[in-house]
């Protein structure tokens, strides 16, 4: 019933042709869709030769079942950094109602088994006691490089968004142990919200006007101020989660690869087709921390040094006001030779469509389409060989 209702609401909406394309992309997102067997083990239809393996595991000892725990929330933030997380309770609670994440491993365990653990990331819950050689986990497992203190900036468009741009802002200010620096780019709002901004934040941030709505040309305003060696680009309805938000992409970032929270594939006619958000998992098996083996990257969580930027031509205005732009950005990173790589596991949360909802047009998004098709077809046709 949700799912006609959703389906009657996107009718009036879009139309009925666009309607129709769309319940055709979904058919094909289930024909393709990644699953889980009847043991629990994640499967790979396709060859899982560019997934790679979690490098950190934390396993977690309490006296109670899962679903009694007070640790349920720092394994939500365990979980969006990227740990694999197993979850042992003692035999004498026998509570059989079991609410686990899909990503966490549940099992009873004896007292006497707990100390044969040795030489693992622990945290625990309750009386419980340990082998000395094990870690215990802190909210500072991961230290910092000196290369990214106070050398990353963050750049987050605002069109109309007065509400989330300011909850977004907030989040980076709350959540900044790496002491990057924010740069804010107002695509020409009407709705009170530069005004807004300058108001509250002042000298706490750089606030930029565009003159026009674009998310190319903002983007590129945004880079052209930033005076550091790493660009990490957020919408401005993904809302900073943990203090350790970034220590995953930290981990991975180098001057050969661009990492991206969000990823795409494209169809057979070279256009944008799956993406990540519409697959169980948003496509990453549970045992694995990233994936090369897609499309291109999508902007809202795209991280990078300026070194890598700056060899490319920036955002192609072209695509303003939005459409495709990050695509395009994407096909020109690998055209360089440096990888794409999707890790989801950035610690932020997404309120879909806060931004992009308001600027959308079909007709835009069309002739976006098949420009980009053509600009590629004509550089390097292999870089759109990802197809799902």
């Amino acid at each position: 019933m949700k799912k006609i209702l959703k389906a009657l609401k996107y009718l009036k909406s879009n139309g009925i042709l666009s309607l129709c394309n769309r319940i055709k992309m979904n058919i094909s997102y289930e024909k393709s869709k990644e699953y889980r067997n009847s043991k629990g083990i994640y499967k790979l239809k396709r060859n899982n030769q560019y997934l790679y393996l979690k490098k950190e595991e934390i396993i977690v000892i309490s006296e109670n079942n899962f679903a009694n725990s007070h640790l349920k929330d720092k394994i939500n933030e365990l979980n969006s950094d990227g740990y694999a997380v197993k979850y042992y309770h003692l035999e004498k609670d026998r509570n059989k109602y079991t609410q686990i994440l899909p990503v966490v491993e549940n099992k009873r365990i004896s007292e006497e088994s707990i100390l044969s653990i040795k030489n693992k990331v622990v945290l625990v819950e309750g009386n419980i006691k340990i082998d000395k050689s094990n870690k215990l986990y802190s909210d500072n497992i991961n230290n910092i490089k000196s290369e990214f203190i106070d050398n990353i900036t963050i750049i987050v468009l605002n069109y109309n968004n007065k509400n989330i741009i300011i909850e977004c802002i907030n989040s980076l200010l709350k959540y900044n142990k790496y002491k990057y620096r924010i740069i804010i780019v107002d695509n020409g709002s009407t709705d009170g919200s530069y005004e807004e901004i300058k108001k509250r934040y002042n000298n706490k941030i750089m606030l930029l006007k565009n003159n026009k709505n674009g998310c190319s040309s903002g983007r590129n305003l945004g880079v052209n101020e930033a005076n550091t060696d790493y660009l990490l680009f957020l919408d401005s309805d993904q809302i900073v989660k943990n203090n350790n938000w970034l220590d995953n992409y930290l981990e991975l970032i180098n001057e050969q690869n661009v990492i991206g929270w969000a990823a795409g594939w494209f169809n057979k006619k070279g256009h944008s087709g799956s993406i990540t958000d519409n697959f169980e998992l948003r496509c990453m098996p549970p045992e694995y921390l990233y994936r090369t083996d897609i499309g291109y990257l999508g902007s809202g969580g795209m991280f990078l040094s300026k070194a890598v930027f700056n060899k490319t031509n920036g955002f192609d205005t072209n695509f303003d006001p939005t459409g495709y732009e990050d695509t395009d950005l994407s096909l020109q990173i690998r055209n360089l030779g440096c990888e794409l790589i999707y890790c989801p596991y950035l610690g932020i949360e997404h309120r879909p469509h806060q931004t992009t909802a308001k600027v959308l047009n079909n007709k835009k998004i069309d002739e976006n389409a098949n420009y980009f098709k053509n600009k590629w077809e004509r550089i390097n046709r292999e870089l759109l060989k990802f197809i799902r």
